[in-house]
């Protein structure tokens, strides 16, 4: 079973960790992705964890790769635990901002997405969680 996934649609980039942190093999294929959507400044970023997190060497790795790239990410967090992950990430990068699932309407905006935008990102998050088979973490329509 994967512990990471991800996807493009449109001008939006998704990742879905799972419960567990990504597998280096996993991690590498995801580094691959990161480089071409860091490439591209269009591109708007969502993270998505149930729980799992890089892991501090993967976690350097991604901020080395990320550099000063101020373009905002919005990372959803499935409990107050990885939340405090995720809101110590802003200290590397403010423009990274940490919500809570209820909270990805608010997230959503703060990626500035259309309605039509708000609502296809989503479906891709559903579809990576359907991808990733955790049944149990539902997207909040």
């Amino acid at each position: 079973m994967r512990n990471i996934v991800w996807g493009v649609k449109g001008l939006l980039a998704v990742t879905v960790i799972g419960r567990l942190p990504p597998r280096d093999d996993e991690w590498d294929e995801y580094v691959k992705h990161v480089q071409h959507v860091v490439a591209r400044p269009e591109v708007k970023r969502l993270v998505y964890t149930l729980g799992g997190w890089p892991t501090a060497v993967q976690r350097k790795q991604l901020m080395e790769l990320v550099g000063d790239n101020k373009k905002p990410v919005a990372m959803i967090a499935c409990n107050a635990e990885v939340r405090s992950r995720t809101i110590s990430m802003r200290w590397f990068n403010p423009s990274w901002q940490s919500f809570s699932v209820e909270e990805l309407d608010d997230a959503l905006r703060y990626l500035e997405l259309s309605p039509t935008q708000q609502t296809s990102a989503k479906e891709l998050i559903e579809t990576l969680l359907v991808e990733l088979n955790d049944q149990q973490a539902r997207v909040h329509r």
